[in-house]
């Protein structure tokens, strides 16, 4: 009987360390899931960081550069009456802005870049895609330079525009 019950005592310990081994497991495991978490955050904010710092980079000059902001306007009225030099850095310019918003539709739809994040840009894109130069250069660009699902994307905005300009919402 004796050695029965130190079985028992035996068997109400281990049960004891395997319920402590559970519990003691759960808590690292919520732990973890926090610390990736937070880890998730950090890098979709990180990739976030590296998205606007592309765009910026092609932005800025525009700003910096009096001779460079003309040709973007003088484009964005009609890219046609540029000059050949013109032309190229007006092509430069907004293939790189184009192929910048092509990562940033990718990043969204990877879930880095948020909804309301997408949309804010999308509604500085069509700043530009309202304007007769935008429609020319886009028309004689490759939309095979980005993604077909980006490309579809640009072509559906440039259709929505046409349709709210000819019910007469837009000018």
């Amino acid at each position: 009987m004796y050695w029965d019950a130190v079985g028992a005592v035996a068997e109400l310990a281990g049960a004891g360390g395997v319920i402590l081994s559970l519990v003691y497991l759960a808590v690292q495991i919520r732990q973890n899931t926090k610390q990736m978490e937070r880890t998730e955050r950090a890098a979709r904010g990180t990739a976030y960081q590296d998205v606007l710092s592309n765009l910026q980079s092609y932005l800025s000059p525009v700003a910096a550069d009096g001779e460079l902001a003309e040709i973007i306007r003088l484009g964005l009225v009609d890219c046609e009456q540029l000059s050949e030099q013109g032309f190229f850095r007006f092509n430069w310019l907004m293939g790189g802005y184009i192929t910048n918003l092509d990562n940033v539709y990718y990043q969204h739809q990877d879930g880095v870049v948020s909804e309301a994040r997408w949309q804010m840009m999308l509604r500085g894109l069509r700043y530009f895609m309202r304007t007769a130069g935008f429609k020319a250069w886009w028309s004689n660009w490759d939309d095979n330079t980005v993604a077909p699902e980006f490309a579809a994307v640009l072509r559906a905005e440039i259709a929505a525009i046409e349709r709210e300009k000819d019910e007469g919402s837009i000018k």
